[in-house]
């Protein structure tokens, strides 16, 4: 998703010296980057083989004291005195300024504190201890981990949204594993199938931005499943692919990242391997593009040439570096007066005009000459200049990409006689229902992507005619 583009909630990962903002975009080949800087004094030390989880004991000892001190700091906003408990690797890292920066916003979000879910967890690695406290707060919970070291300092910060997990989907359509390739990297997809022998009319999903699944998952919801299920029973076969990003993280890139390694490569690839499949019919196959991935997709058509279509879910029509800043500001309305959301303004104020000095520098967790390269891919004007049938869908309730942006598709589109643009009302950015003012935490409750939504896709799709390969 864009800055979900996180874009991105209140999942802070400080653990590994970056957030996770709702509001921000993801780009784990940069944070792997630092994490490995970092390694010695934030690594949050789950999932070692050397790791024993057991109940916390029940008689108090001086690290489960230091780790409940540390979190009711935490879970109460105290984080100046939260910073005071840190070891001196974690102050260097993380000074209190930053500490700030990065829970303020977050915590703002959550409300007031209501209290404590359950007993914590002890995790033990050495002379370091995790002691996890499942929070509630008004508007949401959270799992804060403290990792306290054998000086009773904490050496670990992370605070992440506890997701009650539904019970395990079963898919109603027939499902085949299969690996878009491109070059040396392998991606894990599925192909979800119709009943019958085809051929199929077919689309390829593209995420949005971040390390995204095949289900483009987040919190509880995968939307993409969603997608590739509800299209896949109306007769339409669906490709959904692990991203880059996700399988592959800084690995998948040579030098300067760029969004045709990141998103375009890979999309093709997808489309290549579909044309090569039996019951596919290769003259009708749509690029579906979320977010990034509707940004993307006039370009992937123009690159590809032989598309019957393209399906754009809310996708950016501005500048990326425009949208950050507006979603900040959204966020701002929210939480009035937290001074964390003020600097983080300041700093998105600098990606308009991103300068030589400035595109190696790190910025929300991804350098300059990333978001400048970002604001360069221009979508409306080069989805005019495409001869195929474009459909635009838009949730109004979303406010990463929003509705002024659908105005800025139907007027650049405007005189296409082979464009659909539609909007609706009760939706957010994962096409989901709600009601009033949409929020970060929102995405955290389970829900599905509407059925009305899934109906206007696959009629459109039917309705195409098959290019002439």
């Amino acid at each position: 998703m864009l800055f979900a583009a996180g874009s991105y909630y209140l999942n802070w990962i400080i653990g590994c010296g970056l957030p996770r903002v709702h509001s921000l975009c993801r780009y784990p080949n940069y944070r792997f980057r630092i994490r490995s800087i970092m390694r010695t004094s934030l690594l949050l030390l789950l999932g070692l083989a050397t790791i024993a989880t057991v109940a916390a004991q029940s008689a108090p000892d001086a690290k489960l004291l230091a780790a409940k001190a540390a979190a009711d700091d935490l879970v109460h906003g105290k984080l100046t005195e939260l910073a005071a408990r840190f070891n001196e690797q974690t102050k260097k890292a993380l000074p209190e300024a930053t500490l700030k920066m990065r829970l303020g916003p977050g915590l703002a979000q959550l409300g007031a504190f209501k209290k404590y879910l359950d007993e914590p967890m002890r995790q033990t690695s050495g002379e370091n201890e995790m002691f996890i406290y499942p929070a509630e707060f008004e508007n949401g919970a959270v799992d804060v981990t403290i990792g306290i070291d054998g000086a009773g300092k904490v050496s670990t910060l992370l605070a992440r949204p506890k997701v009650v997990k539904p019970p395990p989907a079963v898919s109603p359509v027939q499902e085949e594993d299969t690996i878009v390739r491109t070059r040396d990297f392998d991606l894990p997809g599925t192909i979800s199938w119709p009943n019958g022998d085809g051929p199929f009319p077919a689309v390829v999903l593209v995420h949005g931005s971040g390390p995204n699944d095949r289900n483009e998952t987040v919190g509880p919801n995968t939307p993409f499943r969603d997608l590739a299920w509800g299209l896949a029973q109306k007769g339409i076969a669906v490709l959904r692919y692990e991203k880059r990003t996700k399988k592959y993280g800084k690995e998948a890139f040579d030098g300067n990242t760029t969004l045709k390694q990141e998103v375009m490569e890979d999309a093709l690839s997808a489309v290549a391997l579909l044309r090569g499949t039996a019951k596919i019919d290769g003259g009708r196959i749509v690029i579906l593009g979320h977010s990034l991935g509707g940004q993307m997709a006039p370009f992937i058509a123009k690159d590809d040439g032989k598309l019957a279509g393209i399906v754009i879910l809310a996708g950016p029509a501005r500048p990326v570096s425009t949208l950050l800043l507006e979603q900040l500001k959204y966020i701002q309305t929210l939480n009035p007066g937290v001074k964390a959301l003020e600097t983080q303004i300041a700093e998105a104020e600098k990606l308009k005009n991103v300068t030589e000095e400035m595109a190696p520098k790190l910025f929300f967790g991804a350098p300059g000459y990333y978001w400048k390269e970002l604001d360069s891919f221009q979508a409306v004007p080069t989805a005019k200049a495409l001869s195929l049938p474009i459909q635009v869908l838009q949730g109004e309730r979303d406010y990463q990409v929003s509705m002024d942006d659908f105005a800025l598709w139907k007027s650049g589109l405007s005189g296409k006689n082979n464009v659909v643009l539609k909007s609706y009302p009760k939706l957010n950015h994962l096409f989901m229902e709600g009601q009033g003012k949409a929020t970060p935490t929102e995405y955290q409750r389970l829900g599905h992507v509407a059925a009305y939504v899934i109906e206007d896709i696959s009629l459109w799709i039917k309705g195409l005619p098959a290019h002439k390969l």
